[in-house]
């Protein structure tokens, strides 16, 4: 059996990239050892890491602090549902886009200040996959290194963006994958489903057609891929989803963790079968 892992974003190590894409597998294998559900030892499968995160990686480091245009436009669609009326609020857009974070912060029960980085970092990666910068468009580069890498693979497991990366590819090479898990997948975000190649007709994506079986799988508190409107939720927003199940639960402050996602029974069904 070949499984194959597309990583998610603040995955980068500053190591050479085979050895980054290494110390990712190590950590992606362990977590399926300790998944209760996998009866048959992990370490015997073909298990590998399409390893991307050195190609978003802006004057030697990922860029997780300050934000260019293309970067804060997101970071604003993103936090969009959660901004508060402008009104009697004095100083800059970054004002409101803290306030936001801050009440998206309060729903799940977690630190404003972890929420604030984490979607500052989500936003500037992202961004720069899709849209690049100086003259440098990372996206074309992964879509064609991931296809490569998932190439003959039984099951593919794709966690946050690499969510997005796997359908973009599957759609452009249609490389035959039995299996698609998606995991923490913000690809119903309208400020993804929007970005999209190819796009999505009348609102609306599809199953990549080379894919026999896709299973969506999110934590109930994960902000990142659970959205404020059952309209957008990504079996509303996607056809040819064969199981969601957004009600899992991996861990109150580690509900987007790959590591969580890896060790629930669910997903362990979800590989078994």
């Amino acid at each position: 059996m070949k499984i194959v892992g597309i990583h998610g974003i603040r995955c980068y190590r500053p190591d050479p990239p085979l050895e980054a894409a290494r110390y990712l597998e190590t950590k992606w294998r362990q977590a399926l050892e300790d998944n209760p559900v996998l009866k048959w030892p992990v370490r015997s499968i073909d298990f590998s890491i399409s390893y991307y995160a050195h190609l978003l990686v802006q004057q030697g480091r990922q860029s997780d602090t300050d934000l260019d245009d293309a970067a804060l436009q997101l970071l604003t669609e993103l936090l969009a549902p959660w901004t508060p009326d402008a009104a009697g609020i004095q100083g800059r857009a970054m004002v409101l886009l803290r306030l936001a974070a801050a009440r998206l912060a309060g729903k799940h029960g977690l630190e404003e200040r972890t929420v604030w980085r984490f979607i500052r970092q989500f936003a500037a990666e992202v961004s720069y996959y899709l849209e690049g910068r100086e003259g440098f468009t990372p996206r074309d580069t992964i879509i064609d290194a991931t296809a490569k890498a998932i190439d003959k693979a039984d099951i593919v497991i794709a966690h946050s963006l690499g969510t997005v990366i796997a359908y973009e590819a599957l759609h452009r090479h249609r490389v035959a994958v039995p299996l698609l898990i998606t995991l923490g997948s913000p690809l119903a975000i309208p400020a993804i489903v929007s970005r999209l190649k190819p796009p999505v007709i009348n609102g609306r994506g599809r199953k990549p057609p080379s894919v026999k079986r896709w299973i969506n799988l999110a934590d109930c508190g994960d902000y990142i891929a659970i959205p404020i409107n059952e309209t957008d939720s990504i079996n509303a927003v996607f056809d040819g989803i064969d199981e969601h199940n957004d009600s899992i639960r991996i861990g109150i402050f580690r509900s987007h963790g790959i590591e969580g996602y890896l060790r629930h029974p669910v997903l362990g069904r979800a590989v078994a079968t």
